[in-house]
């Protein structure tokens, strides 16, 4: 028989799952409309140093100054984020700003560096992850994920443990993969109280395959992901039965932080009836997310929308990311059908990345058959519509402050491009705009300028100007608000 089931007598169950839907609905839950995201800077098989693209060197991709990935998943209806790489070296505050500013909630990653790759990996402790975890964890808390105040960053939704833990920690056995996992999670606990950790604290989560696992033994064996999170709630009740000796309650941990979830490319029909109709009765107060889905053989424009209207016709499934907002060129074969941008041809900038150099392209859509991949999450997730030509054009608001943006815009032959441009130099040289008229005025016989001798002659005109700027009594250059990503440091992982 399955012991594991009640756990608990009804009413503190019923208590448990008040204080989860309490934490999900303090973290903005609801239905989650989510973009996994991991975009590869190159256009072919390439090598990068690290994958965290949450660092402060992809801002390129992700900041406003940059390409701005993130304002384009806002503007396309997505309310979340999902990451991948993580390395606790690197600050993460930026990344975490802005996703809060485009109102997106983020659900990050812990890599699989300290699990697998690591030369003091979980491979090498009998997957006793504790050690390796609290440390890394801990660093992470220390970098961007809380506040000073030691409360966790608002745009923080869940953290997600580890990526696909049954294929990843000793294959499809669970004495193996149940011991990696509980470990990990008692050691990040750990860290929240070495940290002080203040108010409320964010779920986490474990991202299971969505293989079947036929040597899982807590139930549900032929049905896909369910199985390994019957295994793993066994696990966190009684995590003796897997030879490790906990230093924290993993149980009431269990009970009140922890959410499930899974990855696949099945379509959402069989959410529906594969996953959903065995997961409901056996969790009936855990919530749940797809952070995968997208079944690139099936229509995505009817699947998309079906699987919304599974998210929102269950109390338990609270939405998923699609699979995912760039086309991996790296990976090469069937994994590029995934990617719902392709790179274009255009450099919105050049960036050192961890020692390495690399484009921000412009993102293309991708085409599948007759519609274009974006538009399909645009209308599921009830977001606007996209003009892809701006994406690949010169923006007033990004290029750089220098005879090349200059003449970039120039190019376009558009006033109001222009004026955009020469307000951001008004503020980037510390004045303000009083009078419209008068910015109009200047920018206008700029439009269509091809020399480079004219940019200098414009910044020199633009220290005169009197009346529809105001300037400070101390004339100086001053930062810019959006200021573009500084070059890429060097890195390790």
């Amino acid at each position: 028989p399955d012991l594991t089931r009640r756990t608990a007598p009804p009413a503190a169950a019923q208590l448990a799952a008040l204080v989860l839907w309490a934490r999900w609905a303090a973290a903005g839950a609801g239905f989650l409309k989510g973009v996994s995201y991991g975009p590869m800077p190159c256009k072919g098989p390439c090598r990068i140093a690290q994958d965290d693209f949450m660092a402060e060197e992809a801002k390129h991709l992700w900041g406003p100054r940059g390409r701005g990935d993130l304002a384009l998943m806002a503007r396309m209806g997505a309310n979340h984020v999902r990451l991948y790489g993580n390395n606790p070296e690197n600050d993460h505050t930026g990344f975490l700003n802005e996703a809060e500013a485009q109102g997106l909630q983020v659900s990050v990653g812990i890599s699989d560096y300290p699990y697998t790759q690591s030369p003091r990996s979980c491979l090498f402790t009998e997957l006793n992850c504790f050690a390796i975890l609290n440390e890394s964890y801990g660093m992470n808390l220390r970098t961007g994920f809380l506040r000073p105040d030691r409360t966790y960053h608002p745009a923080l939704r869940e953290i997600i443990v580890i990526n696909e833990p049954d294929l990843k920690l000793g294959g499809m056995t669970p004495g193996r993969f149940i011991k990696g996992i509980i470990s990990a999670i008692d050691g990040m606990i750990e860290a929240e109280k070495e940290a002080g950790v203040r108010g409320p604290p964010v779920n986490f989560t474990v991202s299971f395959s969505y293989a079947i696992c036929g040597s899982c033994t807590a139930g549900h064996r032929g049905v896909p992901a369910v199985a390994q999170m019957a295994q793993l709630r066994d696990g966190m009740l009684h995590p003796d039965k897997y030879g490790y000796n906990a230093t924290n309650d993993l149980a009431a941990f269990y009970r009140t932080r922890f959410s499930n979830s899974f990855n696949t490319a099945n379509p959402a029909r069989d959410v529906r009836h594969q996953f959903l109709e065995s997961y409901e009765p056996e969790f009936p107060t855990t919530p749940v997310t797809v952070q995968e889905f997208h079944a690139p053989n099936w229509d995505s424009r009817k699947d998309l929308q079906e699987m919304v209207n599974v998210s929102e016709s269950s109390s338990l499934l609270h939405g998923f990311a699609f699979f995912e907002f760039q086309v991996r060129y790296d990976k090469g074969g069937s994994e590029m059908d995934f990617g719902m941008f392709r790179l274009g041809d255009f450099q919105v900038s050049k960036f050192d990345y961890f020692g390495r150099d690399f484009g921000s392209w412009c993102l293309v859509p991708h085409r599948v058959g007759e519609y274009l991949l974006p538009d399909a999450v645009v209308s599921a997730f009830r977001g606007q519509a996209l003009d892809y030509a701006e994406l690949c054009r010169p923006d007033p608001q990004k290029v750089p402050l220098t005879v090349d943006g200059f003449l970039q815009i120039a190019a376009q032959r558009s006033k109001t491009r222009m004026n955009a441009f020469m307000r951001r130099l008004v503020v980037q040289s510390g004045g303000v705009v009083v009078h419209e008229d008068g910015l109009h005025g200047f920018a206008r016989p700029f439009v269509g300028a091809k020399r480079a001798a004219t940019f200098p002659w414009v910044v020199k005109k633009l220290s005169m100007q009197r009346g529809w700027v105001e300037w400070p009594k101390s004339l100086a250059c001053v930062a810019d608000r959006l200021p573009r990503p500084p070059p890429g440091g060097r890195g390790k992982e």
